[in-house]
C-alpha cells in the first residue's frame, strides 16, 4: 500500500511539474525574434558558471566565437529528440550541440577551425572534443555523488516544497541510473569513473601545454568544448569535497599471488574476423603485443558489470578492455606507448577514446538495427539460437535488440537518424585518417595502443561486415586504414585464418 502511494504521488508530482514548464515554455516561446536571430534553448545559469552543461555552454562560445546573434531561452523545453541543447531557426529546429553547430556553419558560412588548422590539426581537435563529450564523469558526479547530487537536487528543485523535491529529484535520478548503465559508464564503480576522467584530462593537458590555446594563439571548436568541460567541472561548486581535475584521491592495495594464466572471456570469432567486436579484439592484439600468455574462453559468460570481454587472473576478476590493460600494464610491468612523447600519448588516448566512446556506437546500430544488418542478424541468432524451439528462439532475438536500442538512446546516439549516426562515424574515421597520414602506425615505424583499437575498430566494423557504409568509407576515402589494419594483422595475427576456421563452430 506504501508503495503504491508512493507512486501516485511521484507520478502526480511529475506531471504537475511538468505541465507548469510546458505552461512556463508556451508563454517564453509567444516572445516575438528578430529575424535572423537563432534562439538558443539550454539551461538555467548555474551560481558560478553560465551553464552547469558542457554541451549548452560549448554551443553558445561556439556562437559567440562566431558572433552569431542569438538569443537564450531557458524554460526545460526539450527537443524532439529528448535533449538539451538544440536551437531554433527560420522554422527550423535542430538538436544537439554539434549538429547545431554544423547546421549554424553552413548557414552562416563560419567556421572556427578551418582557417588556421591543418588537416592533422583538425583530426586531432575531433579526437579531443569527442573524448570529453562522451566520457561522462562528471554527469555521474553531478547526479550520483554523495557531496554533489543533493547540491544538484537544491539548484533544480530547491524552489518547490520538501517532499516534492524529493520526488521529482528520484524519479530523474532513475531515469539517468538507466541511461548511464546503457552508455557503460554507469556499470563502474565511483573510484574507476574518476580514474577515466582523470586520464582525458591529463591527455588534453598534455596536448595544450604552454600555448595560449590547444593549437597556438588562435582558439578553435575543441578549445571551445574544452574550457566548458572545466567551466562546468571545477566551477560547480566551491565547497565540493571531490576535484575532477585531481582525481587521485583513491589509493588500490596491491594483490601479491603466484603467476597464472591468464583466461579472456570474449565472444567467439565470426566467418569474417577474429572478433566481431572491437573492444575484445583490442584486448586481444593488446596481449599479443606485450606477449602475455593467455587462453580464451568464448563462452557467453558475461562479467559482474554485464560486460565483454573481460580477464581472470590469480583469482581476480577484471572487467571492460581498459580497466583490464590497465591491470595488465601494472602486473606485467609492460608499456607498449613508451615511445611516445607526452603529447603523442595525450594524442592516442583521445584518438582511442573517441573509437570506442562514439563511432562505436554507429557500428553497433549497423549490426544490430540497420536494414543493412539484417542478414547478419539472422545467421548470427539461427548459429546461437536455433536450435531452441520456435517461439523461444525469437523472444530473444527480441530481447537483444529491445536492450540494444534502450542502450543506444541512453549513450545518446539512438537519438539520430541513420544518416546523422553514418556521418558522425564518417567524421571520426576520416579525422583518424588524417592523423595516420602515409606512416606505418599512427606516431611512427612502432605501434602503440591507439593502432590496436583502430585496427580492432576496422577489423569488426568493414571486415567483419562488407560492403557497409564503413567498409565503403574506407574502400573510398580513407584507404590507409584499410592498409594500417592489414599491417597490424599480419604483424600480430599470422594465425588470423586458423583461428576463424577453428572456432567459428563455436556457440
Amino acid at each position: 500500500m506504501k508503495t503504491e502511494l508512493l507512486v501516485g504521488i511521484t507520478t502526480a508530482a511529475f506531471f504537475i511539474v511538468y505541465f507548469l514548464t510546458r505552461a512556463r515554455c508556451r508563454k517564453q516561446n509567444k516572445r516575438p525574434v528578430k529575424p535572423g536571430t537563432v534562439v538558443l534553448h539550454q539551461f538555467l545559469p548555474s551560481p558560478l558558471s553560465l551553464s552547469g552543461s558542457p554541451p549548452c555552454l560549448k554551443l553558445e562560445t561556439f556562437l559567440r566565437m562566431a558572433k552569431i546573434p542569438y538569443e537564450s531561452r531557458y524554460g526545460l523545453k526539450f527537443s524532439k529528440k529528448g535533449k538539451i541543447p538544440w536551437i531554433e531557426f527560420n522554422e527550423e529546429e535542430i538538436a544537439d550541440s554539434n549538429f547545431c553547430i554544423r547546421f549554424l556553419r553552413n548557414e552562416f558560412k563560419v567556421d572556427v577551425d578551418c582557417s588556421h588548422l591543418s588537416d592533422a590539426e583538425k583530426g586531432l581537435a575531433h579526437s579531443i572534443q569527442t573524448t570529453l563529450e562522451e566520457n561522462t564523469a562528471l554527469f555521474y558526479y553531478r547526479f550520483f555523488s554523495p557531496d554533489y547530487a543533493m547540491y544538484t537536487r537544491m539548484q533544480l528543485f530547491g524552489h518547490f516544497s520538501w517532499p516534492l523535491r524529493y520526488l521529482i529529484f528520484y524519479v530523474i535520478q532513475k531515469r539517468c541510473r538507466r541511461d548511464v548503465w546503457s552508455q557503460g559508464i554507469g556499470r563502474h564503480s565511483e573510484q574507476e569513473i574518476y580514474e577515466i576522467a582523470e586520464r582525458d584530462l591529463l591527455a588534453a593537458s598534455a596536448v595544450l601545454g604552454e600555448k595560449k590555446f590547444l593549437f597556438g594563439d588562435k582558439p578553435c571548436l575543441a578549445d571551445a568544448v574544452l574550457f566548458a568541460f572545466v567551466a562546468c567541472a571545477s566551477w560547480i561548486k566551491q565547497r565540493t569535497t571531490c576535484n575532477l581535475t585531481k582525481m587521485q584521491i583513491f589509493k588500490k592495495k596491491k594483490i601479491a599471488a603466484k603467476r597464472e594464466t591468464l583466461i579472456l572471456h570474449q565472444f567467439a570469432p565470426t566467418e569474417l574476423s577474429v572478433s566481431g567486436s572491437p573492444p575484445c579484439l583490442k584486448l586481444e592484439t593488446f596481449l599479443r603485443m606485450t606477449k602475455i600468455p593467455y587462453r580464451n574462453d568464448h563462452r557467453l559468460k558475461f562479467s559482474k558489470k554485464g560486460k565483454m570481454p573481460w580477464i581472470e587472473f590469480n583469482e581476480q576478476e577484471i572487467a571492460d578492455s581498459n580497466f583490464c590493460i590497465h591491470f595488465l600494464k601494472r602486473e606485467f610491468k609492460v608499456d607498449i606507448d613508451s615511445h611516445l612523447n607526452e603529447t603523442e600519448k595525450a594524442i592516442a588516448h583521445s584518438v582511442r577514446t573517441m573509437l570506442e566512446e562514439n563511432t562505436y556506437w554507429a557500428l553497433v546500430y549497423c549490426r544490430w538495427l540497420s536494414a543493412f544488418g539484417k542478414e547478419y542478424r539472422r545467421k548470427l541468432f539461427t548459429k546461437k539460437f536455433g536450435h531452441l524451439v520456435f517461439p523461444l528462439k525469437h523472444l530473444i532475438a527480441h530481447q537483444i535488440t529491445k536492450k540494444i536500442k534502450q542502450d543506444l538512446w541512453g549513450h545518446g546516439m539512438g537519438r539520430h537518424s541513420e544518416q546523422e549516426l553514418y556521418g558522425i562515424a564518417q567524421r571520426d574515421l576520416l579525422a583518424v585518417s588524417e592523423i595516420l597520414g602515409q606512416k606505418k602506425f599512427l606516431f611512427g615505424d612502432k605501434p602503440c595502443l591507439a593502432d590496436a583499437a583502430l585496427f580492432a575498430f576496422i577489423a569488426a566494423s568493414a571486415w567483419d561486415l562488407p560492403k557497409s557504409p564503413f567498409d565503403e568509407l574506407i574502400e573510398t576515402k580513407a584507404q590507409n586504414l584499410h592498409t594500417h589494419a592489414q599491417r597490424m594483422k599480419e604483424l600480430y595475427y599470422p594465425d588470423w585464418d586458423e583461428i576463424i576456421s577453428r572456432n567459428t563452430n563455436l556457440v
